[in-house]
């Protein structure tokens, strides 16, 4: 299935394979509150967030575009589990708070079984170590995304 020489590659396959996977899991379990993983991120970045959450903040805390967090939050927004206030400091600044069924939702949420089951398989000293790790390949990641220098290696 792989060039056993690309070892860098197999690892990233791997990596992405498990991430998407345990995701399949999460939703399964998600969808007994009828909620998505990427809502329920939403959820706890803004509980975690506080007076700081506005759309930009939680789009680039999750890594995505702004105008797909927007829309997300105006869907939310429509389900009841979130609002979006105006800063009384800042008028052209929009906060986004959870509402009452917003906080009983991310409640709910805290039920990380699947995530808590898969993991269980490592060690707490082997999860310490993977955590080690990966933190050191996400900022590898973060680097090069912020340095723009991607090039193109040749064979030949």
């Amino acid at each position: 299935m792989y060039n056993s020489e690309d070892k860098a590659f197999q690892l990233w396959d791997l990596l992405w394979l498990l991430s998407h996977l345990i995701m399949k899991l999460r939703e399964r379990e998600l969808k007994n509150y009828n909620l998505s993983a990427i809502r329920a991120s939403v959820l706890y970045i803004v509980t975690v967030l506080e007076r700081k959450a506005i759309p930009a903040e939680i789009a680039r805390q999750l890594l995505r575009e702004p105008h797909s967090i927007s829309h997300l939050i105006s869907s939310m927004e429509k389900e009841g589990l979130v609002n979006k206030v105006n800063d009384l400091d800042r008028k052209n600044l929009v906060r986004v708070v959870l509402t009452k069924s917003g906080h009983q939702a991310y409640e709910l949420t805290k039920n990380r079984h699947s995530i808590h089951k898969v993991m269980s398989v490592l060690s707490k000293q082997e999860q310490e170590q993977m955590m080690c790790m990966l933190q050191r390949i996400w900022d590898k990641a973060i680097e090069e995304l912020r340095s723009g220098n991607f090039h193109r290696e040749t064979t030949g």
